[in-house]
C-alpha cells in the first residue's frame, strides 16, 4: 500500500538576501503541489513577511557566508528524524501542476530503497540529459539511474533525498556550487544510486535568481521541451509580480 504523501516532508534553503523569493515559490508550491504539505524552511534572519500556514521557519543561526552552507546542512540534517525529505532551493519554482501518480512513485520507490544505497531520486527531467541507463520501461515513462561516470550526481536540483546518503556526502567548508562540483572526488563512482525519470517527469521549474541576480525570464522552463510547457501561465505571473514576490537583490 501506498504511504500518504502527506507523510514527505519538505525542506526550502535560503539565506537572508535572496529569502524574499519565498513568497513566490510558497504560492507556487502550495498551488500545485498535490497535497498541503509540511515544509521546513532552512534560513537565518526571520523573514519580515508572513509565509502560509503550512510553512515553518527554522533558523540556522547567524548567517556566516556560502563557505559555511555545508556546516549549517550538517549540523541540522545530523538531528533531523526524516529519513527521506524533498530538497530544494527558495528560487527553484514550481510552474506546472505535480503529476501525482509519479510523485508517489518517486515516494514509494525511495521508501522501499532506503536500505538499497539510495542517494537521491530527481523529479525533473534534468537526469536524463547526462548518462543515465533505463532501470524499468513503463508504458509512458522509464525509471532510470545516473551512470556511476555522470556529472552532477550531486545536484541539488528538486529531489527526494536519503538523510544519510547526503549526509555522507556533506563536507565542512564547502558552498552549495562546490558541493555539487562534478569534479569533486566523492561525486561519481561510489555506488549509491542516483534515480530519476526519462519522458515523464513529476516536476516542472524554473530559476528565480542565478549568481545573486535576479534572471531576465524567471518563469521559463529551464529543460524546455521537456514537459511539454514553456514557462508558467500568464495568470500567477501577474499574481507574483503584481505583490512584488520575487524581488531584485
Amino acid at each position: 500500500m501506498a504511504t500518504s504523501l502527506k507523510n514527505l516532508k519538505c525542506y526550502i534553503m535560503t539565506a537572508n538576501q535572496s529569502m524574499g523569493a519565498l513568497q513566490a515559490s510558497s504560492y507556487l508550491l502550495n498551488k500545485f503541489w498535490p497535497v498541503r504539505p509540511e515544509v521546513n524552511v532552512l534560513g537565518y534572519d526571520e523573514p519580515t513577511f508572513d509565509l502560509p500556514d503550512n510553512y515553518n521557519f527554522i533558523s540556522l543561526g547567524k548567517q556566516r557566508g556560502l563557505k559555511y552552507w555545508s556546516d549549517d546542512m550538517i549540523d541540522f540534517f545530523s538531528q533531523c528524524d526524516d529519513d527521506l525529505f524533498y530538497l530544494t532551493f527558495e528560487d527553484a519554482f514550481i510552474i506546472r501542476t505535480i503529476d501525482e501518480e509519479l510523485l508517489q512513485y518517486c515516494y514509494d520507490f525511495c521508501l522501499n530503497n532506503l536500505d538499497e544505497n539510495l542517494l537521491r531520486f530527481n523529479l525533473t527531467a534534468d537526469l536524463q540529459t547526462r548518462p543515465h541507463h533505463v532501470v524499468e520501461s513503463y508504458d509512458n515513462f522509464d525509471l532510470i539511474e545516473a551512470d556511476q561516470s555522470a556529472i552532477f550526481r550531486l545536484s541539488l536540483n528538486h529531489s527526494i533525498w536519503n538523510r544519510k546518503g547526503l549526509l555522507s556526502k556533506l563536507v565542512r567548508g564547502e558552498t552549495p556550487h562546490f558541493f555539487e562540483n562534478p569534479k569533486k572526488s566523492n561525486s561519481k563512482f561510489d555506488g549509491l544510486g542516483v534515480y530519476g525519470f526519462k519522458k515523464r517527469y513529476p516536476l516542472i521549474y524554473s530559476e528565480g535568481y542565478r549568481r545573486g541576480k535576479k534572471v531576465p525570464n524567471p518563469f521559463d522552463n529551464l529543460l524546455y521541451p521537456h514537459g511539454g510547457i514553456s514557462k508558467l501561465n500568464s495568470e500567477d505571473i501577474e499574481v507574483i509580480n503584481k505583490n512584488n514576490w520575487l524581488p531584485i537583490i
